[in-house]
């Protein structure tokens, strides 16, 4: 019946107050019924005070004035009953409600709380917080339930996500309710790195001119040529090494040009020295690469007429290819002559390594050789470290082979180093029988 009551008294007042105030909810309405119950207080000077008891309810004189009773004299009533703090007498007993009394103090008091009146509000337990998602003007006790949407998108901050919100991001996640960083594939790459360029595509610093079965690797050329005309180099040098002409063979072949042609490898040198869009792995292509570059984006009108391969002429110590974009032809020409060179690169997942068979690290699967990575047993060792054979020069036996006879079985070593300091040979005068 009270709850009853309770709602039929406080629902008008509620519904006025949210006319007012959208925030307005029972628990403002219940604060402001506690807030204009205050307790009943009193002020105590110093010396004889008169009050009067107005509170509702009979309350034992020795149990109300129990925090001040050292400043208490006497209280008594108009019959002059009496309670004495000092003897511990009380003979007033209860102060009656509506009753008058009077009261010597040793020193002031203020504000002295008589009696307060709690008033058992109907307890509904919810959010009571205004800026929360889920604020009920109906609760009067909040039971910290409250959530919030700090930033206005209708979705609580406790179910937020900060994601990629990009589709065509990598990253993109469609659970993602907050704008997060996004990443993206690299151009001419999908999200998996697998080769999504066609040829003639910018890509990996050059135009894509060649890209293999699976897909997965390619090869470039540089935007530009090098400026000027240059010579293949090693005029009167028969190399007979850079003579590769296949896919892959161009970057073999000008290691070989630059480390043996010492006089003048200028076209190779040039296109191993080139830096062009961040990369600096280029080399002069071979007759079979220039042949891809002529066929599928020759026909750009960046190229020029004639350009240097890689790859010498055999058996012929003043000659090397070059390639011709007029006509598609390969023709043989004196390496002193001056061509355009057109530096290219790899990418993607070729196998570079030594294909020298006679390395240690022969790789059979390698389709980008590479003689610099190739490595070699000691001189008269095995890749596994043990001796084959006993040849002068060779580091054995605690010293340095300087002499093996016919069996290839017996030997001299020489130590690694002389003694220190200077000697003499001794016995000066004396002849050592048998030292001959």
């Amino acid at each position: 019946m009270r709850k009853i009551l309770y709602i039929l008294l406080t629902l008008p007042l509620f519904a006025f107050g949210q006319v007012q105030d959208s925030c307005y909810s029972v628990a403002d309405y219940n604060l402001q019924i506690q807030e204009a119950n205050p307790p009943i207080t009193i002020d105590l000077a110093s010396g004889w005070n008169m009050f009067g008891y107005s509170c509702r309810h009979q309350k034992n004189a020795k149990d109300l004035f129990a925090n001040i009773s050292d400043k208490i004299v006497v209280i008594k009533n108009n019959v002059g009953s009496v309670y004495l703090r000092e003897y511990d007498y009380n003979g007033l007993g209860n102060l009656i409600p509506n009753q008058g009394y009077q009261i010597k103090m040793y020193e002031s008091v203020f504000g002295l709380e008589i009696c307060s009146y709690h008033i058992n509000f109907h307890q509904v337990a919810g959010c009571t917080d205004c800026e929360a998602n889920n604020f009920n003007q109906l609760a009067s006790v909040d039971d910290g339930s409250c959530n919030y949407d700090s930033d206005g998108d209708g979705i609580p901050d406790y179910e937020e996500f900060v994601g990629c919100q990009d589709a065509t991001a990598c990253n993109y996640d469609v659970l993602a309710t907050d704008s997060g960083e996004c990443s993206y594939a690299q151009e001419g790459y999908d999200c998996g790195g697998n080769i999504t360029a066609q040829i003639g595509d910018e890509i990996e610093g050059g135009y894509l001119f060649y890209l293999d079965e699976s897909g997965s690797r390619g090869l470039v050329a540089a935007m530009e040529d090098l400026e000027g005309l240059y010579e293949w180099g090693c005029e009167n040098n028969y190399l007979n090494i850079a003579q590769q002409t296949s896919i892959g063979s161009g970057f073999q072949n000008t290691i070989d040009i630059t480390e043996n042609c010492l006089d003048r490898p200028i076209a190779a040198s040039e296109a191993f020295l080139y830096v062009g869009m961040g990369y600096d792995d280029w080399f002069l292509p071979s007759t079979e690469e220039l042949v891809q570059i002529k066929d599928n984006i020759g026909e750009s009108s960046n190229f020029s007429n004639d350009y240097w391969s890689s790859t010498e002429v055999k058996y012929n110590n003043n000659t090397a290819y070059k390639m011709s974009f007029i006509g598609n032809t390969i023709k043989n020409e004196d390496k002193n002559k001056r061509f355009n060179v057109r530096p290219i690169r790899a990418f993607g997942n070729w196998t570079m390594g030594c294909i020298d068979e006679t390395a240690c690290n022969y790789n059979s699967e390698v389709n980008l050789p590479n003689s610099t990575l190739c490595e070699y047993p000691e001189l008269g060792y095995d890749c596994g470290g043990n001796i084959t054979e006993y040849v002068v020069g060779m580091q054995a036996e605690g010293g340095i082979v300087f002499y093996v006879d016919e069996t290839g079985q017996h030997g001299l070593v020489a130590a690694m180093e002389d003694l220190e300091g200077s000697y003499e040979w001794g016995c000066h005068g004396t002849e050592i029988s048998g030292a001959y």
